[in-house]
């Protein structure tokens, strides 16, 4: 004979505050860190941008659209692994 048991209607009990604490503290960490790369990235292409304005060349002329796009791209790109990273360093268990 086996027997089961079961929960059904039941709702799980509430994370300790503790616990939901230290999931916050390291979903932060992760998105801190983002942030900074995002900052960093964002510094290197205003220093290109400001380059090519001072500087400007025959070759220049698509450089700004090429820039922004490719920095689009790499904030984006950032973006979604950080948002990644953060959920995966906020999961229970």
């Amino acid at each position: 004979m086996v027997t089961t048991s079961s929960r059904i209607g039941t709702p799980p009990k509430p994370a300790p505050s503790a616990v939901l604490d230290r999931l916050e503290a390291a979903a932060r960490a992760k998105l801190d860190e983002y942030e900074n790369i995002i900052t960093e990235e964002c510094a290197r292409i205003e220093k290109k941008i400001a380059e090519l304005v001072t500087n400007p060349s025959e070759h220049s002329e698509d450089q700004p659209e090429k820039i922004a796009q490719t920095a689009t791209a790499m904030v984006k790109n950032a973006l979604e692994s950080a948002q990644a990273a953060a959920n995966k360093r906020s999961k229970i268990g």
